[in-house]
Parts: structure tokens; C-alpha cells; sequence
């Protein structure tokens, strides 16, 4: 019973302060309706439009982040395979090409002589990627090294993280 009369005291006594300051109550109740109609209204304003992406997503280009790449192929003595799958000249040179255009696109960064305003930054060096690029002229020569039996544990036979074989000339890079 004695909870009963403290709880209707304590609505009591809210009523009274919500009834001597009408204008805190008004806002506190009335508000936020009108700032839901207001939103309700603006949305109402605008049409919604639906758009074909097909022709935008043909022409995107997807450029996976690969800077950071030969740095973690470094620390880890990993290399990027590269490699022609026949013996030819044209594969070659697009194997030569590609390469160039990684250097080209991604060249290598000295954290020390670039100005970096971290100190953290000044010790950082990402090679080039043909600094961590493996060539081999065929698959014959991928299947030699990776059927070595030093692959993967002394560092003069390092582990390949991936590889990428060239099967025609392929585009200009």
C-alpha cells in the first residue's frame, strides 16, 4: 500500500510541474509530430527516380588497392609470379610490359626522403613490384620452381603469393 502512495505522489507532483510550465510541455509533446510531419512533407516533395547503372557499371574500372602489396611481400619473402604461359616472344613482352606498368602505376615509396610529418612513416619502404615479381618465360619454368624442393623455405627460393600467367599478348599497358 505504501508503494501505491508514493507513486501517486510522484505523478502528483509531475503534473503539477508539467501543468505550471506550459510551453516546455507543449514542445516536449508537441514537437516532435511536427518535425515527422515536416519530414513526411519534404519527402513528399520529391519523386523518386529510378536509374540504369548498366551503363556506368561497363565503363567503371576496378583497381584493386595494390600499393601495399610489395610491402607485405617483403616482410613475409613472398614473391608475384609473372610468368608467359608459352615460350614466345609476344607473351614475354606483355609479361615485360605488365610489369613496367605496375612499376609505372605503383612506384616505390622511401618513407624517409618523402617528407612524412609522422615519425612512424620515416621508417617505411615499399619496393617497387618488380622488386618482389618473379619472371618465368613458360609454365614449364613455374612448375620447375614451385616443384623445388626448397620452395617456401630458404630465401633464395621464396614462396609465391600468387601468380599471373600471360596466355596471349594482351592488351597495351
Amino acid at each position: 500500500m505504501s508503494f501505491l502512495r508514493h507513486f501517486n505522489a510522484l505523478l502528483c507532483k509531475n503534473m503539477r510541474l508539467k501543468w505550471r510550465s506550459k510551453c516546455v510541455t507543449f514542445l516536449e509533446v508537441g514537437l516532435p509530430p511536427i518535425l515527422v510531419l515536416i519530414l513526411v512533407a519534404i519527402y513528399g516533395i520529391f519523386e523518386p527516380t529510378n536509374v540504369s547503372t548498366s551503363q556506368f557499371v561497363e565503363q567503371a574500372v576496378h583497381v584493386v588497392p595494390f600499393s601495399p602489396l610489395p610491402y607485405r611481400l617483403q616482410q613475409m619473402n613472398w614473391r608475384l609470379g609473372v610468368a608467359a604461359e608459352t615460350n614466345d616472344a609476344a607473351t614475354i613482352a606483355a609479361r615485360d610490359r605488365f610489369v613496367d606498368w605496375l612499376d609505372a602505376y605503383h612506384p616505390a615509396l622511401n618513407g624517409s626522403s618523402s617528407g612524412f610529418l609522422s615519425p612512424g612513416m620515416k621508417s617505411v619502404f615499399v619496393p617497387k613490384p618488380s622488386e618482389v615479381t618473379l619472371k618465368f618465360d613458360s609454365n614449364a619454368d613455374l612448375d620447375t620452381y614451385v616443384l623445388n624442393d626448397d620452395y617456401g623455405i630458404t630465401e633464395a627460393v621464396p614462396r609465391l603469393a600468387a601468380c599471373i600467367v600471360f596466355r596471349s599478348a594482351g592488351p597495351e599497358w
